[in-house]
């Protein structure tokens, strides 16, 4: 975040950064290769935008040796020979890589430590210390996740993911494994968006060049840095929101990338002031003070003075999309959620994100088919969720403060709260809370009801697709449909009803998910019916769809209600003509 401690409003830092201004980012926000390289020149004198990249390397390279590619600032692609049994933090020099023929240094990180063994410590914490309800199942489910991870892949099973990401954080693990893992946790993501990013770019109209000023500006995103090219951050911003990929995702990278632009603003406005030739040493000071008030959100006193910045702004010659920042943060729309905040610069960043939301908004379907978007697709992850995000990160401020569950249960209020949370919902929230629980430095204990929920979560199908057409048929009917008492689907399941079903009757296999769930708990019994890809579960029984036809009988006694009865007839016979269609 833009903490005023690790981002000073001082003489020194900016004047080093002058050069990011007067070099590249006047063209108005078009997309220009130069203007990234002469911007990354600019950024070059100071230590915001030394070139050097961290990379995750996957166990096997690690071990053995190995090619793996980086993609750079610059958007090239570069093969770097990994050598056999490296460290973790071992640094590599690529000489004459970077821009201008400047040297680049490579940060290598991984889970391979020939010393440490960090896999068998984690199976361990995870098979002795973690009190799973479905313990079997869940923990072949934990070190699935960790062996993909583990080799640099991409975790489809996001809820998955942050069940291990849970038990891990708030284990008693030494810090430096701990450390260790979430970053190759969140190399999982990245790796996630940079396929999606391609993915989009080889369907697209641009040209090579352009591809990777794209490319190039996730790598700025990717590192929390200055963005040199707004335009090329909002095809950017359209391509994530665009893309198949499940919505925690996308507001990780959208919280990025507002991060990024608002870094950027911040830079242009505070040389912009400090650089003017038609304001005095006094009214410089004034409007950066002021400045700083807007930035992170606080109640400007002095009007008058607001009044002149915003003129003053409103009439210099930087791009429109400072502008546009300033605009929204100045007015407080940056702040949503109504709740105080602690962190530096977050009303700028909330502003950024505001704008990226309008500006991708903005793009009509020629737009979206030139960056190889599938024309159809939504704009933006839901302004909802994007917004809901915002109202978590300026709820950081608070939650920072408080510790252990009070901080998670302060970002899940910020989000509508646990008990109302069901299935993506919920994905969104605990991927957040989960963000708050790991950025505090001490004091981390393992809640138990969050860690049965995230693992209830990791149980149903959110937003993945539904191998099957009996699954799909079984999602869509059992709500819009067929009107059961206490029936739910997929993602709409309440996490504490599938609890209570997990621990008391429901026994799935690894990979299996619920689709639907009539829960008859509270009628003399605490049991249901549980729909998942293949079979239906009830009282530790189960048949698969191709047998339906003989277990009718069975299913029905566990409705109490005879309406519920005659309802789940008809249900049973239309799965059943549904199988025998495909």
């Amino acid at each position: 975040m833009l903490t005023p401690n690790s981002y000073p409003l001082n003489r020194r830092h900016f004047l080093g950064s002058i050069a990011l201004v007067t070099l590249g980012l006047l063209t108005k926000d078009l997309i220009n290769p130069l203007s990234v390289q002469a911007n990354s020149q600019g950024l070059g004198n100071s230590n915001i935008s030394l070139e050097t990249y961290h990379i995750f390397v996957p166990y096997t390279i690690a071990r053995n040796g190995g090619k793996q590619i980086v993609t750079l600032r610059s958007g090239d692609d570069l093969s770097v020979k990994i050598p056999a049994k490296i460290e973790d933090n071992q640094e590599m020099t690529i000489k004459g890589g970077g821009f201008e023929g400047k040297d680049i240094t490579l940060v290598l990180h991984t889970l391979y430590d020939k010393r440490t063994q960090i896999d068998d410590k984690i199976y361990q914490e995870l098979g002795q210390n973690v009190k799973f309800i479905l313990p079997g199942s869940s923990r072949s489910k934990c070190k699935s996740v960790y062996e993909q991870i583990e080799d640099g892949e991409y975790v489809k099973d996001l809820s998955a993911l942050n069940l291990l990401d849970y038990a891990i954080a708030s284990s008693k693990l030494d810090s430096t494994i701990q450390a260790r893992y979430q970053l190759a946790s969140t190399n999982s993501r990245l790796v996630g968006l940079q396929q999606a990013i391609d993915s989009t770019l080889n369907e697209s109209t641009l040209s090579p060049e352009e591809q990777k000023i794209i490319k190039g500006t996730f790598a700025y995103v990717r590192a929390n840095e200055p963005c040199p090219d707004f335009n090329a951050l909002t095809a950017l911003d359209a391509i994530v929101a665009g893309s198949d990929l499940p919505s925690e995702i996308q507001v990780t990278y959208s919280l990025a990338s507002a991060q990024s632009r608002a870094l950027t603003v911040d830079l242009i406005l505070v040389n912009e002031i400090w650089q003017s030739p038609q304001l005095s040493s006094e009214t410089k000071e004034n409007y950066l003070s002021i400045y700083q008030e807007v930035r992170d959100g606080n109640t400007v006193e002095d009007t008058r003075t607001l009044k002149a910045l915003d003129s003053f702004i409103a009439q210099a010659n930087i791009p429109d999309n400072a502008k546009m920042v300033y605009s929204v943060a100045a007015r407080g729309l940056g702040m949503l959620g109504g709740l105080a905040v602690a962190t530096g610069g977050a009303a700028l960043i909330g502003a950024a994100g505001v704008v990226s939301i309008a500006l991708v908004s903005k793009m009509d379907g020629e737009d979206k088919k030139n960056l190889g978007i599938a024309i159809g697709t939504g704009t933006i992850a839901g302004a909802t969720t994007i917004l809901g995000a915002w109202t978590a990160a300026t709820a950081l401020g608070v939650a920072g403060s408080l510790s252990g569950a009070a901080a998670t249960t302060a970002i899940m209020a910020a989000l509508g709260g646990v008990s109302v949370m069901t299935g993506g919902a919920a994905a969104v929230a605990f991927g957040t809370a989960f963000w708050v629980w790991s950025s505090m430095k001490k004091g981390k204990k393992r809640d138990q009801s969050v860690l049965e929920q995230l693992e209830t979560l990791s149980y149903i199908y959110t937003e993945e697709e539904i191998p099957s057409r009996i699954g799909e048929f079984v999602q869509n009917q059992v709500q819009s449909q067929y009107k059961f008492t206490n029936g739910f689907s997929a993602p709409n399941i309440p996490l504490d009803r599938l609890s209570k079903a997990l621990e008391k009757w429901l026994y799935l296999k690894d990979n299996e998910k619920v689709i639907a769930l009539i829960d008859t708990s509270g009628f003399m019994s605490t049991q249901g019916i549980a729909f998942t890809d293949d079979r239906i579960l009830w009282n530790h029984h189960y048949v698969k769809y191709q047998d339906l036809d003989k277990s009718w009988g069975d299913l029905l006694e566990m409705l109490p209600q005879e309406s519920d009865r005659r309802i789940l007839t008809k249900f049973l016979r239309e799965i059943s003509k549904q199988y025998a269609s495909v």
